[in-house]
């Protein structure tokens, strides 16, 4: 999704609010409070949104698409950060970015496109971006190959059915893969 979509979604344009976006809306929310905020999940958006993936396709039968990209908050000094959220018909739902760990601040937390929860604004790049200003690729570099085999792993996670990624979410925890996830982002200044 453009920026200039997603600001026309953030500004109050809704969109059209079918039965499977009511149901997004309504499971998400509850994940979110039951789950995220809950156990206070804080920088574990592989987890959070391959575990949001799961649930809505198994609890409620909703397709959605997990997408590994880049973010990075909308301000001057931060850089590009892997992460992970979910898609339907190309409107995000990012739970994670809102309980974002230190340096980081806090996202909105977005729900089919719309900002439920205001936060810091968020720039989303679905390919890793190459502008030298704002990637710090000597960083990746300099992590070698365990960051890089974290990804493709995720990567390939992330494209994986509901069953592949229902036996990942029992054979981890979440408190486990949240722990991994700080270790090896190294995007941040």
């Amino acid at each position: 999704m453009g920026d200039a979509k997603r600001r026309k979604l953030t500004e109050g344009e809704k969109p059209s609010v079918t039965p499977e976006r009511q149901l997004l809306a309504k499971a998400a929310h509850h994940f979110n409070q039951h789950f995220v905020v809950a156990k206070r999940l804080v920088g574990g958006c592989y987890y959070i949104s391959l575990a949001l993936r799961h649930y809505l396709g198994t609890a409620h039968g909703l397709s959605v698409t997990s997408v590994i990209g880049f973010i990075r908050p909308k301000r001057e000094g931060y850089r590009w950060s892997s992460h992970m959220w979910i898609e339907y018909d190309e409107r995000i739902t990012d739970l994670a970015v809102a309980m974002a760990q230190p340096p980081s601040f806090p996202g909105q937390l977005l729900i089919d496109g719309r900002v439920r929860k205001d936060g810091s604004l968020t720039a989303y790049s679905k390919i890793k971006p190459t502008d030298g200003v704002e990637i710090d690729i000597d960083r990746w570099d300099a992590v070698g190959d365990q960051a890089r085999k974290e990804y493709t792993f995720y990567s390939e996670l992330a494209s994986s059915n509901l069953d592949t990624i229902g036996e990942y979410l029992k054979s981890t925890s979440a408190e486990h893969q949240i722990a991994v996830g700080r270790v090896w982002r190294v995007f941040h200044p």
